[in-house]
């Protein structure tokens, strides 16, 4: 008997093409529109920070173009997620997006430590700063605040069920931005009210160390949940329990089980299994058996994708 009958068991993994979803569809509309509304926000915080002298708006500057970069990068390897175009994967593409999420966190912490040396360097010489300068710092930090938490709003909301983890990395940035975009505008607020102080100069280096000190925090957050997911990560023992008690089930349907292999990576759990059937037995009648192992894996394990491989018996 052939053994690689797999029409029936859904497709492998050399599917050809297919359709994003609608959740899909908007979840790229939004990171799209994210990337276009943050290349006005960093020119706008480029030309102002070198105006007023600011240095928590060049630490937003910083993390604005590392973000921009990596986001743009993850919008093209969801685009072609979305549409089955790196198909070539064995167990999908849940390494592929762990990986831009520790991409991410390394350039935070890079970022963090250079805002760190730009603070030295303003605490021994502080700058002098202008009234016009500041108070156009005040008003494109406010904005760029409103901004993130719209956008942060709308890919919420886009973001209900299975996410893919390059969705949730640029959630998560989002999250990090808010926050630290609000604290960006207070303290810049707080500089311009006391600009001729000391005080003014401490409020704009806390800023920029609050900026460097999340920029790290969300960076070991990401850390902590790729890097598990790149060794390879097995499904947990209570879902182990669940493939043995459909197989279990099952068995009057199949001859014999050969080999059982799992991964979860990311949100996206696969399992493939080859199944033992006898080489006389018609192709048809092995489709149908497999549709029916299918039918039981797929709701014993929701949001799994599933792989049988029939293979001839002796």
């Amino acid at each position: 008997m052939p053994e690689a009958v797999t029409s029936a068991a859904g497709p492998g993994p050399a599917a050809g093409m297919r359709a994003p979803s609608a959740q899909e569809l908007v979840q790229e509309r939004i990171i799209r529109q994210v990337l276009a509304v943050d290349v006005a926000v960093i020119v706008a915080f480029l030309t102002v920070a070198a105006w007023s002298g600011s240095l928590t708006l060049g630490a937003e500057v910083l993390r604005g173009v590392i973000l921009w970069c990596l986001s743009a990068m993850a919008l093209w390897i969801l685009v072609r997620v979305n549409r089955g175009r790196m198909a070539g994967f064995d167990f999908g593409t849940g390494k592929l997006e762990r990986a831009v999420s520790v991409v991410i966190a390394l350039a935070m912490v890079a970022g963090a430590a250079l805002l760190g040396m730009g603070i030295l360097d303003r605490f021994v010489t502080p700058p002098v700063r202008s009234s016009s300068g500041m108070a156009g710092a005040v008003a494109v930090a406010l904005a760029n605040f409103a901004i993130n938490v719209w956008f942060l709003v709308k890919i919420d909301r886009a973001s209900h069920g299975h996410v893919s983890p390059v969705v949730e990395a640029e959630r998560r940035s989002l999250m990090a931005k808010v926050a630290g975009s609000g604290v960006v505008a207070a303290t810049v607020t707080i500089s311009a009210i006391f600009r001729a102080s000391e005080a003014g100069n401490i409020a704009d280096l806390v800023g920029t160390a609050f900026v460097a000190g999340f920029m790290i925090w969300t960076a070991g957050s990401m850390l902590r949940e790729a890097l598990p997911d790149l060794l390879d990560r097995s499904l947990g023992e209570d879902l182990q329990i669940e493939i043995t008690r459909v197989l279990a089930e099952q068995f009057e349907n199949y001859d014999g089980l050969i080999a059982v292999r799992s991964r979860q990576m990311g949100n996206r759990m696969v399992v493939e299994m080859e199944l033992g059937f006898q080489p006389t037995m018609a192709i048809g009648v092995v489709e149908q058996l497999l549709r029916r192992i299918r039918a039981a894996l797929e709701e014993a394990l929701p949001g799994c994708r599933i792989v049988l491989i029939p293979k001839g018996t002796t």
